[in-house]
């Protein structure tokens, strides 16, 4: 049996971890006011440009270099910052070394392998896989973007890890941050992104994918917590490494991934509102 302490936290993040990113996730889908939505449209207007100049492929090449830059840069500032917090850091590997249980470390040593590097590459092969059977028409456009983001993923990580040197508990001195923990929101998410887009989902679905990605980041980086493979402060800036670049990927290929539409019930499409249907109807009433 787990520590009771220990399958507290367990069981509160699996439970919480879902429903508060659904609810977020789709909030965040309504549109933005006053300067958050000049500056979406400043950007959607930006990548448009880069469209039509450099074709939406250069387009995606231009701002995903630009989003692992900007990202990278964050993630220093970061890695400068963390090591302040080394005293929390051995307070709480002390107390997780104190209350791990042999049933329990055998379990998350089993669960804790999602983020590890070639088991997220074998993931990404098989949504590649998928996408190309739900938009076999542009199916090299999941094996541009998930080719991009494990490539840059991957040697961002070494970067970092090899700039800030911080080391695996109770060392001192090379994993930050969490790799595992930024893989599974910039791999998984990424996949699921662009199956999902090719689809054409409802908000809530979109909400529940989202859903989905949260619980496993928070599933990977308290295994690596308890497993003490990492310190408790590498573990946050691992989930805003990978969440930044899913964002930023999403932003980037959102105009190369066609988006299968969906009609109404009937296979009619709907006439648009202030159309010339809607005038019809209209004058008809008169």
């Amino acid at each position: 049996m787990p520590d009771p302490q220990i399958l507290t936290i367990t069981v509160l993040g699996v439970v919480l971890v879902p429903p508060v990113t659904y609810v977020l996730a789709l909030r965040a889908r309504i549109s933005a006011a006053g300067r958050l939505a000049a500056i979406r449209d400043r950007l959607v207007d930006m990548r448009a440009g880069l469209d039509r100049s450099i074709t939406p492929v250069g387009a995606f090449v231009v701002l995903a270099s630009t989003v692992l830059t900007v990202v990278t840069g964050v993630m220093y500032a970061l890695g400068r910052v963390v090591p302040h917090l080394q005293p929390l850091d051995w307070v709480v590997f002390r107390w997780i070394a104190a209350h791990q249980t042999d049933g329990f470390t055998a379990v998350m040593s089993v669960v804790t392998q999602m983020g590890n590097k070639y088991q997220c590459w074998i993931v990404s092969a098989v949504m590649v896989v998928v996408f190309a059977l739900v938009a076999p028409r542009r199916r090299w456009v999941g094996l541009l973007v998930l080719g991009a983001m494990i490539v840059l993923q991957h040697y961002q990580q070494v970067g970092i890890a090899d700039v800030i040197q911080r080391g695996h508990p109770p060392d001192s001195g090379g994993t930050f941050p969490s790799g595992a923990s930024a893989r599974i929101a910039a791999i998984y998410g990424t996949g699921l992104f662009l199956i999902l887009r090719a689809l054409g989902v409802s908000r809530r679905v979109w909400a529940g994918a989202w859903a989905l990605v949260a619980v496993l980041m928070f599933v990977e980086g308290w295994s690596r917590v308890y497993l003490n493979a990492h310190w408790v402060s590498d573990v946050p800036p691992g989930w805003v490494n990978g969440v930044l670049m899913l964002l930023g990927f999403v932003f980037a290929s959102w105009n190369l991934v066609p988006v299968r539409s969906r009609r109404p019930p009937g296979g009619v499409r709907a006439a648009p509102s202030g159309g010339r249907a809607g005038r019809s109807a209209t004058a008809r009433r008169r």
